[in-house]
């Protein structure tokens, strides 16, 4: 991402995006000079804009984090299928998307029209007008605003808990407490369980991973995202487990290096579920039981390891579970208890993420 300062080439970016649309159009387009006029004020506000950092998710949504020199704001650019409205919350507080912003956001993001933009009512309303028309003193900002994807832009409230998290958390927790926003029907339960964690700033979960998971298609991604948040860490709770059993005095790299050079132990995705399973409170497990009758007390957690293994392993053998509406919402609901249990887990037993780094490469 390059910062643009020079206005005369920051409307040249913008009008050329605009040309591309035109490449195989009918009718050859004249290139003369096109610009949107903003004042020695509004230069200078824009100049005062930084984009601190982006996060760019799935299907065309991109978030990002600006300062200027008193405030900070979070911005979110998608797809007009995604996003709807924007709704107004305590900790958001909505913005009007100025001249300025929206030089800052189009010009250093990149951002690209919309591509279902009709090149006749662009030719008509837009390109029709340039430096040779008479009286053309540039361009409408609100007119080429609407060519672009609605960008939604939000004041952060400088009290409100997340005001210094990192732009993934705050994107999804924006995403979570906006469920309007997303394809899927969320229960209310799950879409707090979210918040909760978001919150929770750990720097074992893979918040990447987990806000991507909110704007999936399918129940079945979903679950698939949250279950690898859940297990990056399985190698280090099964040691951490054994370590605890043995009583041993060494520590946890010590106990690490003992059973990978002289005891050449071997780990395995389902033992280390099972020991996640055997500290799981009775209220989650009763809930994996709910959703099949055939799940015994005490093998939860093979049922749970085979779903995963069934969406990953199953799709070219037609093998692919099938569950219900509520049976995924259930699901996934018990996923997100299991992954605060887990990072909890590590938070109260002092593991580091370069100890959870260094098992995973190993």
């Amino acid at each position: 991402m390059s910062r643009m300062t020079n206005f005369i080439k920051m409307n040249q970016k913008i009008f050329q995006n605009l040309y591309g649309i035109m490449e195989e159009y009918p009718r050859k387009i004249k290139l003369d000079p096109r610009w949107i006029h903003l004042n020695v004020e509004e230069k200078k506000i824009c100049n005062n804009l930084y984009i601190r950092d982006t996060f760019r998710l799935a299907n065309g949504m991109i978030s990002c984090l600006i300062e200027d020199e008193h405030d900070k704001y979070f911005a979110i650019i998608g797809l007009d299928s995604i996003i709807k409205v924007a709704l107004n919350s305590e900790e958001f507080m909505p913005q009007p998307l100025t001249k300025e912003f929206f030089f800052r956001l189009v010009c250093d993001l990149d951002i690209k029209p919309r591509s279902s933009i009709n090149p006749y009512s662009l030719e008509n309303d837009l390109l029709f007008y340039s430096k040779e028309t008479p009286g053309y003193i540039g361009h409408e900002y609100d007119i080429i605003k609407s060519y672009f994807p609605p960008i939604y832009l939000y004041k952060l409230d400088k009290g409100y808990i997340l005001y210094e998290s990192p732009l993934i958390n705050l994107t999804g927790y924006f995403l979570s407490d906006n469920s309007h926003l997303l394809h899927l029907n969320f229960s209310e339960e799950i879409l707090e369980n979210y918040q909760a964690i978001f919150k929770l700033k750990l720097d074992s979960i893979n918040y990447a991973s987990l806000a991507k998971s909110l704007i999936n298609l399918y129940f079945k991604d979903t679950f698939l995202d949250v279950y690898r948040c859940i297990e990056y860490i399985y190698k280090v709770y099964s040691i951490n487990e054994i370590k605890k059993k043995i009583e041993t005095k060494l520590d946890i790299e010590n106990i690490f290096e003992l059973m990978k050079t002289e005891l050449n132990y071997k780990f395995t995705e389902e033992s280390s579920i099972q020991k996640i399973f055997e500290n799981l409170s009775e209220d989650i497990k009763s809930n994996i039981r709910s959703l099949d009758g055939g799940i015994k007390s005490n093998n939860e957690y093979k049922w749970f390891y085979n779903v995963r293994n069934s969406l990953v392993h199953g799709r070219r053998a037609d093998k692919e579970i099938q569950l219900h509406e509520w049976q995924w919402l259930i699901l996934i609901s018990a996923s997100l208890d299991i992954l605060k249990m887990v990072h909890n887990y590590l938070e109260e037993h002092d593991i580091s993420v370069s100890f959870i780094n260094k098992v995973q490469t190993n």
